[in-house]
């Protein structure tokens, strides 16, 4: 069995100074290495359940849906470091969402442990991984 890691790091604050704010995604800097997105993903991650969230135009994360503020995504991430094998998440970007929210989501993701581990995206869900059903 071959299993692909990339290690996942966000650089929130370089994000923070790359915008004023009121920019869009689409003018929003790029996610800095070694942050890999869904495009330079590879292979889909053999038996490791891919799970999908969306940061809406809002900078609000959801599922399905859920909604999830920022310590309510910190409960979600830590959470699942619990499961073997760990969850990958990809988190899709709306490209209306101001530059500051989606650094502020960076942030969060940043921290956790699951993420540094290198089992977050940021981007389409590629279409050869297969999801598990939203909520």
């Amino acid at each position: 069995m071959r299993t692909t890691h990339y290690l996942v790091t966000f650089a929130a604050l370089g994000s923070l100074a790359a915008c004023s704010g009121d920019e869009t995604n689409l003018a929003c800097e790029a996610p800095r290495p070694p942050l890999r997105s869904t495009a330079n993903a590879g292979e889909a991650p053999e038996l490791t359940p891919v799970v999908r969230f969306r940061v809406t135009s809002q900078g609000t994360v959801t599922r399905g849906s859920e909604s999830f503020d920022g310590s309510q995504l910190q409960e979600v991430l830590a959470d699942a470091d619990k499961f073997i094998p760990n969850p990958v998440y990809v988190f899709e970007v709306d490209e209306a969402v101001p530059c500051a929210k989606l650094a502020a989501v960076r942030a969060v993701l940043g921290d956790a442990s699951l993420c540094k581990s290198g089992n977050c995206f940021e981007g389409e869900l590629p279409a050869h991984w297969r999801a598990m059903p939203d909520t």
